[in-house]
């Protein structure tokens, strides 16, 4: 029953809620979560203010070769070897945290990951994925392993194929039509340390690769305050999966700042 009136609630939210355009005024992210009163808002960020990951950097790296004239054929070898050389054997290497002396549920399956920021359990985190994938699977045709994942290897040669052939034909669109705002906006979460901030990419991450491989000063982010939508250094003491006892505030912190210098 409780499920229910909340799944009502959050659908009477999104119905309800206001799209508040700011990409023409000067507001800082940060500035926005003030101003939003409980609004998703647009804001135009710089593209040095967005945090970046692994597969991004290749995503990135392959598109530019893509518009620089380079055969698909070697770039689709640049996601081949990316899938072969990152495969982390537990939660830890997924992480990045460097110590050995970590919490032991730490050295579960790689697709347990959560963040120390985050509500979602490893269990939670698991099914998750493997549902997403499953789902994938069926609606764009590809064979799939039992643990394939797109963020991290091995993986097999079918959702290689898939991954690169979405990129590539996205990369098409991006490159002849722009950004086209009918398919629905970038999302994005903000980090915050002190004056600082960085802008972490929620859904959007292969359009976000191509905007910035194609030399994009700034992209469109639709911020949603339903969706944690400020992640503070300074506030890892109150961080769910900390409180909980699945990180300690080393690890936290460690993980924060590895996301934070990308």
């Amino acid at each position: 029953m409780i499920k229910l009136i909340t799944k009502k609630v959050k659908s009477l939210i999104s119905t309800t809620s206001i799209l508040k355009d700011w990409r023409e005024k000067e507001i800082h992210p940060i500035e926005g979560v003030y101003r939003c009163k409980g609004n998703s808002f647009l804001l135009d960020v710089p593209i040095d203010e967005f945090m970046s990951s692994r597969l991004v950097d290749v995503w990135v790296n392959i598109v530019t070769k893509l518009d620089t004239g380079e055969k698909a054929s070697t770039c689709k070898d640049i996601l081949q070897e990316y899938f072969k050389e990152y495969q982390p054997k537990n939660v830890a290497e997924a992480l990045g945290i460097r110590e050995t002396n970590i919490s032991p549920w730490l050295n579960s399956h790689p697709l347990k990951k959560i963040y120390p920021w985050g509500i979602l359990r490893p269990e939670q985190a698991y099914i998750k994925r493997k549902k997403m994938m499953k789902r994938e699977s069926r609606e764009y045709n590809f064979e799939l392993k039992s643990d394939d994942w797109k963020g991290f290897g091995p993986v097999s040669d079918s959702l290689i194929d898939f991954e690169f052939s979405r990129l590539v034909k996205l990369y098409k669109s991006i490159k002849k039509e722009g950004f086209n705002e009918k398919y629905g906006f970038i999302g994005g979460q903000i980090f915050a340390h002190n004056e600082n901030y960085k802008v972490r990419i929620k859904g959007g991450w292969h359009r976000f690769s191509i905007l910035k491989a194609l030399n994009y000063d700034s992209i469109s982010i639709k911020f949603n305050p339903i969706n944690n939508i400020i992640i503070r250094r300074e506030d890892v003491n109150h961080w769910p999966a900390v409180k909980e006892g699945y990180f300690t505030f080393e690890e936290a912190l460690q993980i924060f700042d590895n996301k934070f210098k990308r």
